[in-house]
Parts: structure tokens; sequence; C-alpha cells
């Protein structure tokens, strides 16, 4: 599998952005950490018709899930994509200089994370239409503060010391920004669904908890006749 587009855009992020690569996610594909689990099940997908311009979005919930799509952007669309990621590492840099002592001054650029965020994942969203988007998850309970922007390392396979062939950069974005600007309705419904049933089936705790982490995630969107009656059951309750 060659992943050297993917890699090349994933050198240039990193160096138009200042990104390092997280000394952790190095040299071993089966730890339990957020940016190690990404690493892994992103390198488990056929990515041998990826180019320049593929990277992943990532939308964290409350650090014990992450859901995840990988998208390529088209030539015309990069340079609007790097205004967006510029302007939000610009207030990731200044988050960090900030003392939260100084609830004011951090509270604001907190807030404008926020905006600027919602403001990438709805271009982001304009983008595609809902069949190009192939939701999937990673859910656990350690998963830790996920970063805004960085470069995952792909693996030759998931086995234990597996050898790093490439690097891929992660956003994070919020999905349910992207659900509302993508375009097709109807098999927006059913990647939604799809998502659904993922963390449902796959959550590592329990069903209760998976089917909290999406209903606080995307309170807006609306279940499926099919999903619904999950939610109604005694033991789903919160």
């Amino acid at each position: 599998m060659s992943v050297s587009g993917i890699t090349q855009f994933a050198s240039a992020l990193r160096l138009q952005l200042n990104l390092g690569i997280d000394t952790d996610n190095t040299g071993s594909a089966s730890t339990n950490k957020g940016p190690q689990l990404l690493s892994k099940a992103v390198s488990l997908l056929d990515l041998s018709n990826a180019q320049y311009g593929t990277l992943l979005l990532k939308d964290t919930l409350h650090e014990q899930a992450q859901a995840f799509a990988v998208v390529t952007f088209q030539e015309q669309q990069l340079s609007s994509l790097n205004t967006h990621l510029v302007n939000i590492q610009n207030v990731v840099d200044e988050l960090a200089v900030t003392d939260p002592a100084d609830t004011i001054a951090h509270a604001a650029l907190v807030e404008e994370l926020v905006d600027r965020e919602d403001q990438l994942s709805t271009f982001i969203g304009a983008q595609f239409h809902a069949s190009e988007l192939n939701i999937g998850a990673v859910v656990n309970a350690n998963l830790g503060v996920s970063s805004q922007t960085e470069i995952l390392n792909l693996y030759e396979n998931d086995r234990e010391g597996a050898d790093i062939i490439g690097q891929m950069a992660a956003i994070e974005v919020n999905f349910t920004k992207i659900f509302d600007a993508l375009h097709n309705e109807i098999a927006l419904n059913s990647a939604f669904d799809a998502w659904m049933l993922w963390l449902i089936s796959h959550s590592g705790r329990s069903k209760r908890v998976a089917l909290r982490l999406v209903n606080s995630a995307l309170p807006t969107r609306t279940l499926s006749p099919e999903l619904r009656p999950l939610l109604m059951r005694p033991e789903m309750a919160w």
C-alpha cells in the first residue's frame, strides 16, 4: 500500500502549522491512547487510492470516543481549507500561552476556538455528498484530550511493533455541523444511523455510555424509526 500522497500532505500541513509528531505515537500500534487507537484504526483501511489532500476528520466525544472519517480535498479546495486551519491554529497557540486564571481572556479564546472549528466543519460539509462520508469510531474510557490538529502514524499492520509506512494529518471537527452542511439528506441519515449503531455495538464499556456519548454530541439530529426504540429502553436511561 502506497501512502506517499497522504504523507506528503501531512508533512506540508505539519510545516505550515508548526506541528510535531507525538513521540508516544511511534513504534507500536497496540497502545490505548487516542492517537494510537486512531492510527491503528486508520492503518487497517484501504488507502491504496488515497492522494495528496487526503486527511482524517475526527470528533472527540467526552474523551471517551472518537468518530472519524477519511476525506480527500481537491486542489481547488485546499487554499480555503488551509485558511481555516491556520485561523484555528492561531487561536490554539494563543490559548497555549494564556493563563487559565485570566478567566475572561481564556474563556473568550475557548469560545473563539469553538466558533472557528464550527466554521471549518461547515466548510467541510459543504464540499462533500453524504455518500462520500464513511463514519468509523473508536471507543475507550481513557482516550484523553485530543489535539486540534495532529499527525498520525500509519502502520503496515496492527501487530505489535509494526513498521511505520507513512503519516496522515488528522483535524478535530464538529460532525454535527458537517452533517448539517452535507449534500443529500437521505444518505446523510444513513451515515448517522451507521455511526450510532457502531458506537452502540462496539462500546468497550456499555451501550448506555455509547448512547449517552452520541446523544450529547449530536442533540439536533433526529433518529431513524429503527433506532429510536433503543433510546426508550429502561436500561438506556441516564
